[in-house]
């Protein structure tokens, strides 16, 4: 195995190439870069002031009252500039519980709930914008964090039905002391029956659902292969139907080269696509490729079937098998 530590400067290979590293290097390096960016990004925002109560509420009403106009775009950039540390924050403390997501991924979520919360918010009902920011920004991070969780996109306003009408069913079972009735369910979120019973779906479907790429075949003793190793292919025919066709073609074509005439197995052949698996010859076009009648074929081709099966017979011993060769 290559050595994974650095090459000195004064050796000659250093020249020639880079030093080996491992993927657990490389990823160490990896969050070390992304630990360093949080940090700059984090120094540079401490330099943006923090803003009061009356500032917060006086930038908001400009906003509001004077929208897309350039004074009023200011102010929401300072709005929005003053809370990007309240959205690191928050996001660090979901990046402890959930570590398969990274906080810059987390800070990116929560700051579209805080861009959604400078529109929402409004400045005559008298609590902080930051209070109030608090909340839009929690809920995209979960929004996220949700989303990026299951197998299949499901949009954040079904997520927030599917979230209401479980607590409204753990809730409503635990005051009655008995299971919830879809009707009551209904009744307290106010929506129909069949608007129930496609929540309550996509809610047992996300529970059943398993990705094709996890471990533990269907059928391996040892679980160590993907699910999807068990699905058939089916562009691909099974070698015992490629196995059995030959053999019943060769069954065919040595049947009808012992117990028929030249003209009849060209009949039956033409008539039956046996050469070279191509389509049926209608009885029209066989008279005039071979210049007899049409009645003619016809009758040539029921005396022939009836030669072939008798063969058959003699070989198979059984006229369903016969059937089957043939049909």
């Amino acid at each position: 195995m290559l050595p994974t530590a650095p090459l000195l400067d004064n050796s000659p290979l250093n020249s020639l190439q880079d030093p080996i590293q491992d993927p657990q290097t490389e990823e160490l390096e990896l969050k070390s870069q992304i630990t360093s960016l949080i940090k700059n990004y984090t120094h540079t925002l401490k330099k943006i002031p923090l803003l009061n109560p009356l500032e917060e509420i006086e930038l908001a009403r400009i906003y509001k009252q004077n929208k897309n106009t350039p004074s009023a775009l200011k102010a929401r950039e300072k709005l929005i500039l003053a809370n990007l540390r309240l959205v690191i924050s928050l996001a660090k403390k979901y990046s402890e519980l959930n570590t398969n997501f990274e906080l810059t991924d987390l800070i990116q979520e929560g700051n579209l709930g805080l861009l959604k919360a400078v529109e929402k918010y409004d400045p005559e009902l008298g609590y902080r914008f930051s209070t109030y920011a608090t909340w839009w920004i929690r809920q995209a991070i979960l929004s996220g964090i949700a989303e990026r969780s299951r197998l299949i996109r499901i949009s954040a306003s079904m997520l927030e039905l599917m979230s209401k009408c479980q607590k409204v069913k753990e809730s409503l079972s635990k005051a009655l002391r008995r299971d919830a009735l879809p009707s009551e369910i209904c009744e307290v979120l106010d929506i129909s029956l069949q608007k129930f019973r496609q929540i309550n779906l996509l809610i047992n479907q996300q529970e059943q659902i398993i990705s094709l790429d996890q471990s533990g075949s269907f059928s391996s003793e040892e679980n160590n292969e993907s699910f999807s190793a068990d699905i058939p292919d089916e562009s691909i025919t099974p070698m015992d139907e490629v196995l059995e066709a030959k053999a019943i073609s060769e069954i065919l074509s040595k049947a009808l080269a012992i117990s028929l005439t030249e003209r009849e197995a060209i009949i039956i052949k033409s008539r039956y696509g046996f050469k070279d698996n191509q389509k049926t010859v209608p009885l029209a076009d066989l008279a005039h490729t071979l210049d007899i009648s049409l009645e003619r074929v016809r009758q040539i081709e029921i005396k022939a079937l009836s030669k072939l099966k008798s063969y058959l017979i003699s070989l198979t011993g059984s006229q369903n098998q016969i059937n089957i060769l043939i049909f």
